[in-house]
């Protein structure tokens, strides 16, 4: 059956489960690594920008998803959902996390600044441009 996991992360993930320690002298060797996709708040060629971005996956690969740590980590921080139908990425965005830490910085995302003009100049001072904390 097909499962459409819904992301709000930046870049694409490939989550990976690996092979028992024991049958490769305790290193860690990937077995299937599964890739979500990723490209949320950036936009793409055509100057469109997703908040929501949709990667279909199988029974199988949701298994495996489920049980690494990683991929539970971004779906309880909100980053990723799982559903069993297919809906509009950026409607399922909404009520997510909206975006994460590597996403690229937009105006909203800064603090209101002042401009100031010297007396007798034609030159605009702007004063202190700090990143909203939110």
């Amino acid at each position: 059956m097909t499962n459409y996991v819904y992301s709000t992360l930046t870049c694409d993930n490939i989550y990976n489960t690996y092979l028992p320690k024991s049958t490769v002298n305790d290193f860690n060797i990937v077995s299937k690594g599964i890739k979500i996709n990723g490209g949320a708040n950036v936009s793409n060629k055509n100057f469109v920008t997703n908040y929501g971005v949709l990667t279909v996956v199988s029974d199988e690969d949701l298994d495996l998803l489920e049980k690494n740590p990683c991929f539970a980590d971004h779906k309880k921080n909100g980053f990723i959902v799982v559903d069993k139908q297919k809906l509009d990425a950026n409607e399922v965005s909404e009520d997510m996390t909206k975006k994460d830490k590597s996403a690229p910085k937009v105006p909203k995302d800064y603090k209101h600044y002042t401009q100031k003009k010297e007396s007798g100049s034609k030159a605009v001072i702007m004063e202190k441009n700090e990143l909203n904390e939110a």
